[in-house]
């Protein structure tokens, strides 16, 4: 924790001791409904910018004890407290007790607003929203549905709020490998956002992209491609008035570059992955976790193209990456090494490949054990380095490739 985030703590923990000691009152000596809780929140929430979600929970539990004391068990304060618990056990991935933090909000909201109220449907949304998580993604539908129920009572049928039901719902369909239900909920989720948003807007190029990964999944390649081509021009077109979109018109991008690649044709694949990777390192920075994915992909195209030094730049940023969030001696960075030394065996630098098999081999066998299948192929890499026959290792080096891509 820095000097700043200390300091805030600080300031935030005095305030809520002096509250806690005194109460906040009205002109008539009651306690306010801006009661002593709300300097609870303020410390908890400082807890869970500085990454202490334990101790986030403990202060708004406090809070929780402050408000049902001060207020009563069914006042919206005390709601709002259980919203905010569940949002710190979802940060710790405890699910079932973030639903049952808002289902207790739940039964408040209903008791001010009603069970069909538009209160009461965003409760049910966060819950769904729970259970996404933890991957229950029938019991997600279920609550999804009851908020649908709602909103068509509550709003006319192409309000927003029906919209982003009918995409969450196809959301889930596609987790559930319903492609066919999935499509017909996008299709109404974009209809509906095509009428409140314009057919260019950033919501609607989200969905364009959405239906495009389930005609992919479908093996509906040219479908997917056009919905992709849409996204990426809605896309594109919202970076004039909204720089944040970046990542967005990055994810696209690679998007597309996956389909083409799954067509065999690696120049357009190509393509899109660069633009993917200027879109995404002008948003985070050449070596922000987010660029991984790009890379391996980059250097694995760039090895069947046969330009080894680019796929050997690519391969290494994504070596420091992964060292940057996993450790020098992590599996996974290894693994890297490994991918690397591939490289530099096909464009024929042995002592280059050699090098990086052997900090592969250190970090896989210490890790892993001298017996995993990893290590025995790392070993045999190297014996085939020092094998007389280049050939020979050049022809496993390629089988190998093969097998992977």
């Amino acid at each position: 924790m820095d000097v700043e985030a200390c300091v805030a703590t600080d300031c935030a923990a005095t305030k809520h001791q002096q509250a806690a000691g005194t109460g906040i009152t009205t002109l008539d000596g009651k306690i306010s409904d801006a009661d002593v809780g709300g300097e609870y929140d303020m410390l908890a929430q400082v807890y869970e910018r500085q990454g202490v979600p334990e101790m986030a929970l403990q202060v708004y539990e406090d809070a929780l004890h402050v408000r049902k004391t001060n207020l009563g068990q069914q006042h919206l304060a005390v709601a709002a407290t259980y919203s905010n618990m569940a949002r710190v056990y979802e940060s710790l991935e405890s699910y079932g007790a973030a639903v049952a933090m808002l289902e207790r909000s739940l039964c408040i909201h209903s008791a001010h607003f009603g069970n069909e109220s538009a209160q009461v449907g965003s409760v049910y949304n966060r819950i769904a929203q729970a259970h996404y998580r933890k991957k229950d993604y029938d019991m997600a539908l279920a609550v999804l549905q009851q908020e649908m129920d709602i909103n068509m009572k509550v709003y006319h049928p192409y309000h927003e709020a029906v919209g982003r039901c009918y995409r969450h719902m196809a959301g889930l369909h596609h987790c559930k490998s319903n492609y066919d239900t999935a499509l017909e909920m996008y299709d109404n989720a974009l209809k509906i956002g095509r009428e409140v948003f314009g057919r260019d807007h950033a919501q609607v190029g989200a969905i364009y992209n959405d239906m495009a990964g389930v005609y992919f999944i479908k093996g509906e390649l040219d479908t997917a491609l056009e919905m992709y081509q849409k996204a990426f021009e809605i896309r594109t077109e919202a970076l004039h008035a909204d720089v944040d979109v970046r990542p967005d018109v990055s994810a696209t991008c690679r998007n597309m570059a996956d389909v083409y690649r799954a067509t065999g044709n690696d120049d357009m694949a190509l393509e899109m992955y660069q633009k993917s990777l200027d879109f995404a390192s002008a948003a985070f920075g050449k070596l922000h976790p987010r660029m991984e994915d790009i890379y391996r992909n980059l250097a694995c195209l760039f090895r069947c193209k046969g330009d080894y030094d680019m796929a050997v730049t690519m391969w290494q940023n994504t070596l420091d990456i992964q060292i940057s969030v996993l450790g020098e001696t992590h599996p996974r960075v290894g693994g890297a090494y490994y991918n690397l030394a591939n490289v530099h065996l096909f464009n024929g630098a042995c002592d280059e490949a050699l090098d990086n098999y052997q900090t592969a081999l250190g970090i896989l066998s210490s890790t892993l054990g001298d017996q995993h299948p990893s290590v025995r192929s790392v070993l045999a890499k190297i014996r085939a380095i020092w094998s007389p026959d280049l050939t020979a290792a050049h022809a496993r080096q390629s089988q190998f490739c093969s097998a992977r891509h």
